[in-house]
């Protein structure tokens, strides 16, 4: 009789253990579902592509989207930049000098997905070139090239050649999400 108590007792552990073990798996797997909606993973292929041509990080990129326009190919900004990635007019047109890009585009393609990333990814690129660091890049990204290099050159905004404090309030935040993002598009889809 003590045995069979003890089995019963034993059998009823291991199922309390396999349904706390199920409902943890059923929550990791909810917060990650939540996760994929919260922080989608659109034009892959795109992003993927360019980025493996331009060397950038994919959740840098994806971030930089999300940031920008949420994914609407069609995002227009108050300024005017469009499309996924948010290029001004001046900007696409200093991109298609710097890429000879001869095909018979205009500033109004910048809403097809794949041109968009395109240059973007190019912009990107170029930024890591010249401006090395990720915060730097963002913030030439957002408040231009000149403007990140007025900062570096002021150690009440730039510490060891990084950019910490940009005194644009839009382009410390805009950092800021963009950064934050991309750690949560490494460590949801990435890591």
């Amino acid at each position: 009789m003590k045995k069979s108590s003890a089995v019963k007792k034993f059998i009823s552990m291991i199922l309390i253990a396999l349904m706390i073990a199920a409902m943890a798996f059923g929550v990791k797997f909810m917060i990650n579902k939540y996760n994929q909606l919260s922080y989608p993973l659109k034009y892959t292929e795109t992003v993927e592509k360019y980025c493996s041509e331009y060397d950038l990080d994919k959740s840098f990129v994806f971030a930089v989207i999300y940031c920008e326009s949420r994914f609407k190919p069609d995002a227009e900004s108050r300024v005017g930049a469009r499309g996924l990635m948010q290029i001004t007019s001046d900007t696409f047109d200093w991109i298609k000098y710097k890429l000879k890009d001869d095909r018979e585009i205009t500033f109004d393609d910048m809403y097809d997905p794949e041109l968009n990333i395109e240059y973007g990814t190019f912009l990107l690129n170029y930024l890591f070139g010249r401006f090395e660091y990720p915060q730097n890049v963002l913030c030439a990204y957002n408040a231009g090239m000149s403007v990140a290099e007025k900062w570096l050159n002021n150690p009440e905004i730039s510490e060891n050649g990084i950019i910490v404090s940009p005194p644009y309030r839009e382009t410390a935040n805009y950092m800021t999400n963009v950064l934050s993002v991309a750690e949560k598009y490494q460590k949801i889809y990435f890591n």
